[in-house]
This record gives C-alpha cells, sequence and structure tokens, in this order.
C-alpha cells in the first residue's frame, strides 16, 4: 500500500494520475481475484475509488504482465486527505508485485 497526503501531491484542484505495475501470476493462481485501486480517503473513509481488475484472459500465466489505472482526484475535501494506491489480493493465491509506478501527469504548456 502507498499513502500520501493530498497537498504532497502539489495539485492546485485535479490531477490524473497514472497507476502502473508489473504482477507475476503462476500458474497455480490462475481464476485468483485481484484489484490495482486508488482511494482518496478523508478521515479514514474512502470518498473517491477506482480500481481495474484484470481479466484472466487478458493475463499471461508465469509471466509478468503490466497493468494500468488512470485515475482523475476528486476536489479533495481537505489538504490532509490521503490519496492511497493497493493491490488488492482478494483471492488470496500467491501473486508477485514488482515497479509500481504512480505518476501524476501534467499538461504540456
Amino acid at each position: 500500500k502507498f499513502d500520501i497526503a493530498f497537498k504532497d501531491l502539489k495539485i492546485d484542484e485535479y490531477g490524473l494520475i497514472r497507476i502502473k505495475a508489473r504482477v507475476y501470476i503462476p500458474a497455480e493462481s490462475e481464476n485468483n481475484p485481484f484489484s490495482l485501486t486508488a482511494t482518496m480517503m478523508h478521515k479514514g473513509y474512502a470518498y473517491y475509488y477506482k480500481n481495474v481488475k484484470p481479466t484472466y484472459q487478458a493475463l499471461q500465466l508465469d509471466q509478468w504482465n503490466e497493468i494500468e489505472l488512470l485515475y482523475l482526484t476528486p476536489e479533495a475535501r481537505k489538504p490532509e486527505d490521503v490519496f492511497r494506491v493497493t493491490i488488492w489480493n482478494s483471492g488470496g493465491k500467491p501473486i508477485f508485485v514488482d515497479q509500481v509506478i504512480i505518476d501524476l501527469m501534467k499538461p504540456k504548456l
């Protein structure tokens, strides 16, 4: 899990965040649901949540796969609100995660 206060993202109002992760799915973990998630939280409660749940038809077993999530931040309730990224392994079987990259995308002027 990765947490950062909204104010530390240095966003005025809204921002587009690209989250990428490499995941390795062992053959014995086929049909094991998991998600890449992004959440804005206020006082421990989520108020804007987005996820991508890869399908096993789109993933290659026994090799590294890249998954991606684009997240448009909402207007933060407070500057101290937390932006959180997680890989939620709801199936419980082993998956391996490498190179989680979180990029704040800025427009070219």
